[in-house]
């Protein structure tokens, strides 16, 4: 951590669930433009994330600031991911906000309904990401 990181402010960490390796390098640039991708870490599916924040918790350590979770992944899918953090991660839980395509309204009420604090679409473009990073670091800052 720079000096200047610490003097300014705490690193904030977010988990992306994404199994598309071109979204995740297009959100790590368009973060890194908000002073946010040195916190950011990876996982491409639910299970993955999961055993992750499990493990996280076990030891001690600070759970991500916020999760960021594309609905269709291998393995364990965005759905079942929201239906399961509660039983596998103590509380307090990291916000969780359901970065998709997808623009079903069950989708959406399905992942509010299981804790999700905001359903975003996927960008489509570069500037769609520049958009969507500036809205996370917004996020962020309401959240303290």
């Amino acid at each position: 951590m720079s000096a200047e990181r610490e003097a300014s402010a705490p690193l904030r960490r977010i988990l992306l669930v994404e199994d598309n390796p071109g979204d995740v390098v297009l959100l790590r640039e368009a973060l890194a433009g908000v002073g946010l991708a040195e916190g950011l870490e990876s996982a491409r599916d639910g299970e993955e994330a999961l055993s992750t924040l499990e493990r996280r918790a076990a030891v001690g350590e600070r759970l991500p600031d916020l999760v960021l979770l594309d609905l269709n992944l291998p393995r364990l899918n965005g759905r079942e991911f929201l239906e399961r953090l509660p039983a596998r991660v103590p509380e307090p839980l990291p916000a969780v906000v359901v970065l998709s395509s997808s623009e079903s309204p069950e989708d959406r009420e399905h992942a509010i309904r299981h804790g999700a604090a905001g359903f975003l679409g996927k960008p489509l473009t570069l500037d769609g990401y520049d958009q969507l990073a500036a809205r996370v670091a917004a996020m962020l800052r309401a959240r303290g």
